[in-house]
């Protein structure tokens, strides 16, 4: 102000103001130092405690029902490869497959069992644009439900396998199918998705959820392959994890067409909330006897060092030390049986505290249909 006995009055009530506030704020009202002032206020507001981002509440995913593609693949396995000669058929892509009528009463029966167990009214209704999954999302009959179509939803890229028998598969690409059996993770066939591919783009769909639907509950009908990235992301599971279900084959690990996969922030048993999903259910609606179909606690792996060697010492080492690393390389075009020795030599240290579930490593066996994925179509 103009008037001297005015500003006095000025930096008197702004002294009187800032007595409650942190010192160096104080100080710069007492040295006029605008610059200073605001230094010391982004200082204050960057040191504050924020609260953790608001995320996705509640997520239920829905698997298909039986399709025209999942009885042309369980047909082709038995050795019957007529629906992959039919013509109707075999010009279809599979975006275009419809539910067969045992897919249908899957569907109604998944909407019976969502209406009876869970409250359905969502925030948001999410469905791959793939017409089985739409199908099925119509037939869940959920009420109020305004459905958005979401092409990072889409099932696995089969490349070329695609409307492909599996004799076909056998004739012309038997290489491909043996480098598959070494890792059906990160395979991806000539022109497709591997798994790990599809986790890339549902990890941009969680992360439009968290965005757009904070606090809100979602529900998508998609496919059994994006469900299984769904898993892997959420639950944060590993690739050796992955591959010890395959191995396994249990039938509750399976995801069912029509199975309800159910994540949540709320503990169902006291209530409380958390950050991130902390449960999980897997249900199969038209049976059951397939499913767990109780809440199961969500546990991601930390590891600290040892844990990490817990992890590693599974995978048997083939080359031992480095003198064997250098007559590997120089015998490699010469003596294969070198190489088979290697191959079957026992690792030259044990697990660190290995757990009793955590048995080494093996292979699948080849040709198994591995409970995990279901790449080899019809999803």
């Amino acid at each position: 102000p103009a008037d001297p006995a005015a500003g006095r009055e000025v930096r008197l009530r702004l002294l009187e103001d800032g007595r409650a506030l942190p010192m160096a704020i104080r100080s710069a009202w007492l040295r006029g130092g605008r610059l200073f002032l605001a230094r010391a206020l982004s200082s204050s507001a960057s040191k504050a405690k924020r609260p953790p981002p608001s995320r996705l509440r509640e997520l239920v995913l829905v698997r298909h029902g039986e399709s025209e593609g999942n009885i042309a693949h369980q047909r082709s396995l038995r050795g019957d490869h007529s629906l992959y000669d039919n013509p109707h058929f075999a010009k279809r892509h599979s975006s275009m497959w419809r539910l067969t009528n045992r897919g249908i009463e899957e569907a109604i029966k998944a909407g019976q069992w969502l209406r009876e167990n869970i409250d359905v009214n969502f925030d948001r209704f999410y469905v791959s644009e793939y017409v089985r999954a739409m199908e099925t999302a119509a037939k869940l009959a959920l009420p109020n439900a305004t459905w958005f179509a979401e092409t990072f939803l889409r099932e696995r890229d089969l490349g070329i396998f695609d409307l492909m028998s599996h004799a076909e598969r056998r004739q012309k690409f038997a290489e491909e199918l043996r480098r598959r059996e070494r890792d059906r993770f990160f395979f991806a066939p000539p022109g497709g998705e591997s798994l790990a591919d599809v986790c890339l783009r549902v990890d941009r769909m969680i992360n439009i959820l968290h965005r757009e639907c904070q606090d809100q509950r979602v529900i998508i009908v998609c496919h059994g392959e994006v469900m299984w990235a769904f898993r892997i992301r959420l639950e944060r599971m590993g690739q050796l994890h992955y591959r010890e279900m395959e191995q396994i084959q249990s039938v509750h690990d399976h995801i069912h067409n029509c199975q309800v996969l159910h994540y949540t922030r709320d503990n169902p048993h006291t209530g409380a909330t958390a950050p991130w999903f902390t449960h999980m259910r897997s249900v199969c609606p038209w049976d059951l006897s397939r499913s767990r179909n109780t809440w199961e606690e969500i546990e991601r792996p930390k590891y600290d060092s040892v844990g990490l060697m817990q992890q590693v010492v599974r995978i048997h080492r083939i080359i031992d030390d480095d003198a064997k690393a250098d007559m590997l390389s120089r015998e490699s075009e010469r003596s294969q049986p070198l190489w088979e020795e290697l191959a079957t030599r026992q690792p030259a240290h044990q697990p660190l505290h290995q757990q009793p579930h955590q048995q080494p490593y093996q292979q699948p066996p080849a040709g198994a249909a591995g409970a995990a994925s279901g790449a080899s179509g019809g999803g």
